[in-house]
Formats: structure tokens, C-alpha cells, sequence
């Protein structure tokens, strides 16, 4: 499985995105707020901004605490990475109402 850290910018925040509903208030008010800065970085910027705003927010996730952060994204995001770029590129064949569409774009 390849590593949350070879994830381009976008695919880390649809990742990100598509785990939203699973944070508290103020994580999901933290999150957003960093993807509206992240808007307005240069493109290097980016990523490490997101980063730095996410393991805040791991703090309140046991697992992630347990397991270590690192782990945590390579776990859960790299995995929904994947699984959003699958459905994009098989789109045509969703009715919008599939698995993929009701947990990762329930946004």
C-alpha cells in the first residue's frame, strides 16, 4: 500500500473531505478552515499546512493516538485515496446512491 505521503495535495484533502463527518466540531471547523487557507498557499505550501491542521485533529482519534498518526494516514487515507479515485474513473457505472458514494462523498 502506498504511503499517505505520496498522496497529491487533492486526493489528500478528498480523502480528508470524505472522513469529515467523523471528527468533532471543532476538528471539522479546524479542517475547513485549512482548506480555505490552503486555497490562497502556493502549491508547496499546501500540503504541509493540511498536514500540520489533520494531527491536531488525530489527537481526539484513539486509534490514531494508539496506532501513531503516521500509521493512522496510511491506513485511512491512502485507502479512501484509492477508493475515490476508483469511483471517479468508474463513474459511469454509479447510480449515486452506491457504497462509495454514501460513505466517501456523504459530505
Amino acid at each position: 500500500m502506498p504511503d499517505y505521503r505520496s498522496l497529491k495535495f487533492e486526493d489528500y484533502k478528498k480523502a480528508i473531505l470524505s472522513l469529515l463527518h467523523t471528527f468533532s466540531d471543532e476538528s471539522r471547523n479546524k479542517l475547513i478552515l485549512a482548506f480555505e487557507v490552503c486555497d490562497d498557499l502556493e502549491p508547496a505550501d499546501r500540503k504541509y499546512r493540511l498536514e500540520q491542521s489533520i494531527d491536531y485533529c488525530l489527537w481526539e482519534k484513539d486509534e490514531a493516538v494508539e496506532i501513531g498518526f503516521a500509521s493512522w494516514k496510511n491506513k485511512h487515507l491512502v485507502l479512501r485515496s484509492e477508493a475515490i479515485k476508483y469511483h471517479e474513473e468508474n463513474s459511469d457505472e454509479c447510480d449515486d446512491n452506491c457504497k462509495v458514494c454514501k460513505i466517501a462523498f456523504g459530505w
